[in-house]
Order: structure tokens, then C-alpha cells, then sequence
């Protein structure tokens, strides 16, 4: 089932909110003011996908689990071309180089 919003090229950045509106996730917390201001000087966007409140999300069936393979949050994927050309889990967001490369350099592998 593809994402709603996911362009051809994109990066799809999965992440916690619960119906506050906080994030809950608290590796998603960790990431979230560096991948901010990553994609704020990059050319690049990326479409955040929330995987929903802390029991929708530990649900088997919560569809992002299915839709795009994701089993941790926070997880930013590269699609180019429609595919798949990079993957980011949890702290390797925060990896030096890592989220620059991902963003700034497709069909690379990260």
C-alpha cells in the first residue's frame, strides 16, 4: 500500500504524536530538532507520516508496519525512482554525515 503523499522521489520521515500532538517516542524527540534542520537547509522535503499514539503503533497491524516495512520509529526512507534507495533507524539519523547524504544524494546507498 504506498503512503498518500509520497512522490516519486521522496523522503518519508515515520515518526510518534499522540493525540496531543506531542511525540511520545522519545528516540523520536531525540532526532527531531536535527532532521528539522536538515531538511530547513536542504532543497529537499520530506513527508512525515505519524505512526499514530504509543498502543496504535505497538499494534501488529498498524499499517505503516505493513505499507513501508517500518518496525522502529523514528525511520526516514529515500524512495527515487519509486524505489527504495536508503533507510535510517533511530540513532543512525543522528550519525554523522548520515541524514545529509540521504537527503542530498539519490540512488546513493547511505
Amino acid at each position: 500500500m504506498p503512503i498518500v503523499g509520497a512522490g516519486y522521489n521522496s523522503r518519508l520521515i515515520a515518526a510518534s504524536r499522540d493525540e496531543n500532538g506531542c511525540m511520545w517516542c522519545p528516540d523520536c524527540r531525540d532526532v527531531e530538532e536535527y532532521v528539522k534542520e536538515a531538511f530547513e537547509s536542504s532543497s529537499q522535503t520530506g513527508l512525515i507520516i505519524y505512526v499514530g499514539n504509543k498502543p496504535t503503533w505497538k499494534s501488529p497491524e498498524n499499517r505503516f508496519r505493513h505499507s513501508h516495512n517500518i518496525s522502529s520509529i523514528p525511520t526516514i526512507v529515500r524512495l527515487d525512482n519509486g524505489k527504495e534507495t536508503a533507510r535510517l533507524v533511530d540513532n543512525e539519523i543522528l550519525e554523522p554525515g548520515k541524514l545529509v547524504q540521504l537527503i542530498h544524494e539519490p540512488g546513493r546507498p547511505v
